[in-house]
């Protein structure tokens, strides 16, 4: 399992621990967030998920046609995503199974403005291609519709160290186009010849 936490200093402070205390209690509750994809729903409080998010709180206090409602349709982002992004606002600690997970939460943090998960999410997918540079291509692949500079930066020095690992398993093959060309284009590539580089564009072309 690869974990996220925002740092102690946070997680820890009291005003953090009470809103932790508060966010389940469904006394509180006054507001629906509806997941389009699924349809999933969750019940909170306004002033709370305002606090989390200020696309929230723009969408719940009156700013589109949902803040009369006092609901609010999500669209592009599932509901597991989004709550792992309030839970880590929330200072709690997230354990999610693989790296798509974790860049799923980045891109709900980031869609609703919440920058430190954003910072804490990079981190953590940094740490998660330090143990595994194969997941670097799934990263990268990411980083073409989410702003994660550190991110890019990290995972594209591990896809030039990791070329030849990368090639033998195939992960390579996931790679786009741009981040295919941003990977062929270093000159400290690691790769075993010219024809090793071929090799890999012949197969990565035959599974476009």
């Amino acid at each position: 399992m690869l974990e996220c936490e925002l740092p102690t200093e946070y997680s820890d402070h009291e005003v953090i621990k009470q809103l932790q205390r508060l966010v389940d209690e469904e006394n509180l509750h006054d507001c629906t967030l509806t997941f389009r994809a699924s349809g999933a729903k969750f019940h909170a409080s306004a002033f709370l998920m305002s606090l989390c998010s200020p696309v929230l709180r723009t969408m719940l206090c009156g700013g589109f046609h949902e803040g009369s409602s006092r609901e609010a349709f999500l669209e592009e982002v599932s509901a597991d995503a989004f709550r792992g992004a309030v839970d880590l606002w929330l200072g709690k600690v997230i354990a999610v199974p693989q790296i798509g997970a974790l860049i799923a939460v980045g891109g709900a943090a980031d869609r609703f403005g919440m920058k430190r998960v954003c910072t804490a999410v990079e981190k953590a997918i940094c740490a998660a291609i330090a143990r595994d540079p194969l997941d670097c291509v799934e990263a990268l692949n990411a980083c073409a519709m989410l702003p994660l500079g550190s991110v890019e930066v990290f995972a594209r020095e591990a896809a030039v160290g990791s070329f030849r690992e990368l090639c033998d398993t195939g992960r390579l093959l996931d790679a786009s186009p741009d981040v295919l060309a941003s990977i062929l284009d270093r000159d400290d590539l690691c790769a075993d010849g010219e024809e090793h580089v071929l090799e890999l564009l012949a197969r990565w072309g035959e599974g476009r």
